[in-house]
């Protein structure tokens, strides 16, 4: 018995998904306002990366295939096989395709008015049991922007990483937890 080809389709199903969401979040209306585009697809695939499941990922279609072959600015897969496994509902697809369109990142030269492409990383990333037990912020807890500068000296004196030798702006500077 052979193993069934890993494919990929556009499903309609989330693409009306998708655009809901969109026009449901004003943190997503620059994809509307800039006029990308995104193909919603389904595979069935079990995706895994290192040794966790995927459930769906985006990808920002490059220049080359989108001359002749994909008609998006983005694609984001939906891993079916995974999802089900998974006993997703409704709401968790929602959930996950809102997920995904924050990965999606534009920039429009004010100039020019040409728009730039990109997917954005995740805004945070952590442990989930220091997330549980010390919340989202946990590093940044009762640390107003104007104290930056010093608690990001606080934290090298902490590990014993002497003081850092470049200049300081205050407007780059951030934690790193």
């Amino acid at each position: 018995m052979s193993k069934e080809p890993e494919r990929a389709y556009l499903s309609d199903e989330f693409s009306k998904m998708g655009k809901e969401i969109i026009d449901g979040h004003a943190d997503l209306q620059f994809i509307t306002e800039l006029g990308l585009t995104i193909g919603f697809l389904t595979s069935n695939k079990l995706k895994k990366h290192d040794g966790m499941a995927v459930f769906a990922d985006c990808r920002k279609v490059s220049e080359f295939y989108k001359q002749e072959f994909v008609p998006f600015d983005f694609l984001i897969t939906v891993y079916q096989n995974t999802c089900e496994f998974a006993h997703f509902t409704e709401k968790e697809y929602r959930i996950l395709l809102y997920h995904e369109l924050l990965h999606v990142g534009a920039k429009q030269n004010e100039k020019t008015g040409e728009v730039s492409m990109f997917v954005r990383p995740h805004d945070v990333q952590e442990f989930r049991t220091i997330i549980d037990q010390f919340g989202i912020d946990w590093a940044t807890k009762g640390i107003r922007p104007s104290d930056s500068v010093h608690a990001g000296k606080f934290v090298g004196e902490l590990y014993d990483e002497g003081e850092d030798t470049e200049e300081k702006t205050g407007e780059e500077d951030q934690i790193q937890a």
